[in-house]
């Protein structure tokens, strides 16, 4: 598991070996001011990550890349508080099933992530 890397020109094939990201979005992470990306993908055959990058320039060209979970996929991760603290935290429901699963933004900073998982989608 990495911690972080340092990108430049984020594509799908930038950041992992297998070249599959479902469904990205962007929001900001760490509350810099700038636009984030959070996505999930294969990295390798059958190992997937739930991954964000940092706009470390503002500008898109250079990013670093971060672990939110290093054994989870879904197609569409959705950035919202949901805790109340200001800070993005990260929800997704597990592909192939309906597992729901939100992480805290622990540390504001997108470096310190806690899951919570409810089976089914249900609370």
């Amino acid at each position: 598991m990495r911690d972080y890397e340092v990108i430049e020109h984020l594509s799908p094939n930038s950041c992992n070996e297998g070249g599959h990201w479902a469904n990205p979005n962007t929001t900001d992470i760490e509350n810099d001011g700038d636009l984030d990306v959070i996505g999930s993908g294969m990295i390798s055959s059958g190992i997937y990550e739930l991954i964000w990058w940092e706009n470390n320039d503002g500008l898109g060209i250079v990013w670093t890349e971060y672990d939110i979970d290093n054994d989870f996929y879904c197609k569409d991760p959705y950035a919202v508080d949901m805790d109340g603290d200001g800070d993005a935290d990260v929800m997704a429901a597990a592909e192939p099933n309906t597992n729901l699963t939100w992480w805290e933004n622990n540390d504001s900073t997108g470096t310190d992530w806690i899951s919570s998982h409810h089976p089914n989608g249900k609370t």
